[in-house]
């Protein structure tokens, strides 16, 4: 969905809204997924580990 202005996020949340009940649960489990993968705290915290050794080693 383009949100970098206000037309795009409107005809990506109007196709949103005309698409099954049974995508939307499966567009929503995907997003829960995607969001526990990408930002648990314990990724978050390899991150900033790795962050702080690179500055280190500078």
């Amino acid at each position: 969905m383009d949100t970098s202005g206000q037309a795009g996020l409107m005809r990506g949340l109007r196709r949103i809204a005309a698409t099954s009940a049974d995508d939307r649960r499966c567009y929503a489990a995907a997003g829960r997924r995607l969001v526990a993968e990408r930002f648990s705290v314990a990724r978050m915290a390899d991150e900033l580990a790795a962050e702080y050794a690179a500055v280190r080693t500078r």
